[in-house]
């Protein structure tokens, strides 16, 4: 699981989320995305990398809350966790 360092809503249901995620952030790639889960036995959601810092080891999602498990995503907050596992 990879905690929420940052949470910032943009607006009524567009939310940034700063995860930490050190080997996702070393080795991503333009173009590449991350499959989120809520928790271990949630719906696995597929969403692109909007930006990395590799210094703090933390990669940028950017959600828009349209079904469950994006109302779910942006329900939490900093100190919580996700489980995103990288593709690309």
């Amino acid at each position: 699981m990879n905690k929420i360092v940052r949470k910032e809503q943009f607006s009524e249901k567009v939310f940034l989320f700063e995860i930490e995620a050190p080997l996702i952030a070393k080795s991503r790639k333009a173009g590449n995305f991350v499959i989120v889960r809520v928790d271990q036995r949630g719906e696995r959601m597929p969403l692109t990398i909007a930006g990395a810092d590799i210094d703090k080891g933390t990669i940028t999602l950017v959600v828009q809350m349209v079904g469950l498990s994006s109302k779910k995503l942006c329900a939490l907050n900093v100190g919580e966790s996700v489980a995103p596992s990288y593709r690309h």
